[in-house]
């Protein structure tokens, strides 16, 4: 699990990346997946999802900006 998160401050993060690689998934879906939280939310609910997520890129292995 320590490989899963860190510590940023106060905050426990990970990126879409490691949860792919940690359950075994496709980054794409889970990428996608967290797009669908945001589709299907109540209005009510996206800003409290809002705080949970926020968007940043990665190089892949080919050196292309990947978001993550």
């Amino acid at each position: 699990m320590n490989e899963l998160v860190t510590i940023n401050g106060q905050q426990v993060v990970t990126s879409s990346r490691n949860v792919a690689e940690h359950f075994e998934k496709e980054h794409r879906n889970v990428i996608q997946s967290i797009e669908n939280l945001f589709k299907t939310a109540d209005k009510k609910d996206v800003l409290k999802i809002q705080q949970m997520f926020f968007e940043a890129t990665e190089p892949d292995s080919y050196g292309r900006e990947q978001k993550i």
